[in-house]
C-alpha cells in the first residue's frame, strides 16, 4: 500500500481529525509519551495495521486508529481480529 504519508492521505477526513484532536488532548497528560508514541505509531504501527487491513479487505480507518492510539496492544488486537474473522467478499 505504501508509506506513512500515502496511507495518511487515504484515510477519511473524519479519521484524520479524530487522530489529530485525540493526540492534542493526550498531549496535555504526557507530552513526552505522546510525542514518542505518535512517532512510533505514525511511522511503524499504524501503517502496519492499515496494510494488514488492506490485505484482508478491512477498513483502513479503523486499523490505522487502532495502530496509532493503542500501540502494540492495538496491533495485537487488530491482528487477532483479522485472523479470527473471515474476509468480506469483494463485490
Amino acid at each position: 500500500m505504501g508509506n506513512s504519508r500515502d496511507i495518511w492521505d487515504k484515510l477519511a477526513p473524519l479519521t484524520q481529525w479524530f487522530i489529530i484532536i485525540g493526540t492534542i488532548i493526550l498531549f496535555f497528560g504526557s507530552p513526552i509519551g505522546v510525542v514518542i508514541g505518535s512517532i512510533i505509531g505514525y511511522f511503524w504501527l499504524a501503517p502496519w495495521t492499515a496494510n494488514l487491513a488492506k490485505e484482508h479487505n478491512r477498513s483502513i480507518n479503523w486499523a490505522y486508529s487502532f495502530g496509532f492510539f493503542f500501540s502494540f496492544l492495538g496491533c495485537g488486537i487488530w491482528w487477532i481480529y483479522v485472523k479470527l474473522t473471515t474476509d468480506p467478499i469483494e463485490r
